[in-house]
């Protein structure tokens, strides 16, 4: 009996970069990034890209700033392997007394509060009650409680302050205004489910 040919040994590759499909892989495999870059690259942040890989029943997953900063999380694929390649956008959201109120966009890998406000245009001199820009945090696994930061930039300190607060992907700032009624109205309808258990607000700097 003589071998007409063998089975393919490629991977395939979808998703959000330049090129997608069927990948040529060699019998000893090839490490994750080589192929990402046999396929032309990832055309975003690294910080906004996610990476899974599917053997069998088996599905990884990796944010491909981690995959590139650790060699370890670089694995080998193998034919028959799949990868997919997602654009996840961040987005940082902000309210209260600033130019710009919504969610903004950062093309920063490790975004301070600093750099957020300056996104938005800085707060507003006219509404702004500048001893009172909140950060909202969420709880980060169960049993842990959320936790509401004060910022108060009447203090000659504050922007270092702000410069050195990094920010997490699901961040809410608010920066309040002369009126009280707005931030409790804000605190009701927005961010009931994120400070219902959170037992402090905790001053930045003091």
């Amino acid at each position: 009996m003589r071998i007409i040919e063998t089975s393919a040994r490629t991977a395939t590759v979808l998703g959000d970069l330049r090129t997608s499909g069927r990948a040529d892989i060699p019998a000893n495999g090839i490490r994750l990034l080589a192929l990402l870059a046999q396929m032309g690259g990832v055309p975003h942040p690294l910080w906004e890209v996610e990476i899974a890989v599917s053997r069998g029943s088996h599905t990884g997953k990796i944010r491909m700033d981690r995959l590139s900063g650790h060699s370890s999380e670089n694995i080998v694929i193998l034919p028959g392997d799949t990868v997919q390649v997602t654009h996840i956008p961040r987005r940082y959201a902000v309210y209260g007394a600033v130019a710009r109120t919504g969610n903004a966009n950062l093309n920063i890998a490790h975004p301070s509060l600093s750099d957020l406000l300056a996104e938005v245009g800085g707060l507003n001199d006219m509404q702004a009650a500048p001893n009172s820009v909140f950060v909202f945090r969420r709880a980060r696994k169960a049993g842990e409680d959320p936790v509401a930061y004060r910022v108060d930039f009447a203090r000659a300190d504050a922007f270092l302050l702000a410069d050195q607060f990094m920010l997490n992907e699901t961040d809410i700032v608010y920066v309040a205004t002369a009126d009280a009624s707005e931030f409790r109205k804000f605190i009701a309808t927005l961010l009931a489910p994120v400070v219902s258990s959170a037992n402090s607000v905790q001053s930045l700097g003091i």
